[in-house]
């Protein structure tokens, strides 16, 4: 039994709602003050701080293992044949639709869409955002971005006797290089500061 077929057939055994996680989501939001005179002790300012979102996961991935690809085996890691075949299938559909969609010749051809997904009920539901607030702090200082990471790890999942569930954090990629300069100076430091 291929991939697709198997889950297509335990689409009923889909886990509710509730054992779902969350992604959080940050970006830096800046607004710039004009000084109406400028002067030697006063300019413009740029005040720069942190707005973030919760985003719970429309299909559930707490099942899912936290292991590196490359720990997994070969035949783990890779689709079988039949899985591999209606994946093309699926591809020649959406090209088909595409070209129906921009190219007038072919706007007489009436295709009914046939590729099933195992989530397509829950991709087509609309996005559950929590606001967690904006931050005044800098994230291009490495203090405040260690404040950043720290305020938003409570809202990670687990105590310190367990470990912690793991939680997607999605940033842009200048802030990713930042985060990861703000755990290796918590994890050097003597102090928090």
């Amino acid at each position: 039994m291929s991939i697709a077929e198997h889950e297509i057939e335990n689409r009923e055994g889909i886990p509710d709602k509730e054992h779902c996680a969350y992604s959080l989501v940050f970006d830096n939001v800046n607004k710039h003050f004009h000084a109406k005179q400028t002067t030697r002790d006063k300019g413009n300012v740029m005040k720069n701080m942190v707005q973030a979102y919760a985003a719970l996961d429309r299909v559930p991935s707490l099942d899912l293992d936290n292991h590196q690809l490359s720990s997994t085996k070969f035949e783990e890691s890779h689709a079988p044949i039949s899985y591999q075949m209606k994946m093309k299938s699926d591809y020649i559909q959406l090209v088909r639709e595409t070209l129906i969609e921009h190219i007038p010749f072919f706007k007489c051809i009436q295709l009914e869409r046939n590729i099933e997904h195992v989530y397509e009920d829950q991709s087509a539901e609309r996005s559950n955002l929590i606001p967690l607030g904006v931050l005044d702090k800098d994230e291009t200082k490495i203090a405040d971005m260690v404040d950043i990471m720290e305020n938003y790890h409570k809202y990670v999942l687990g105590s310190r006797e367990e470990d912690p569930i793991t939680i997607p954090l999605f940033v842009e990629g200048l802030s990713v290089e930042r985060s990861y300069d703000a755990q290796n100076a918590r994890i050097n430091a003597d102090n928090a500061w």
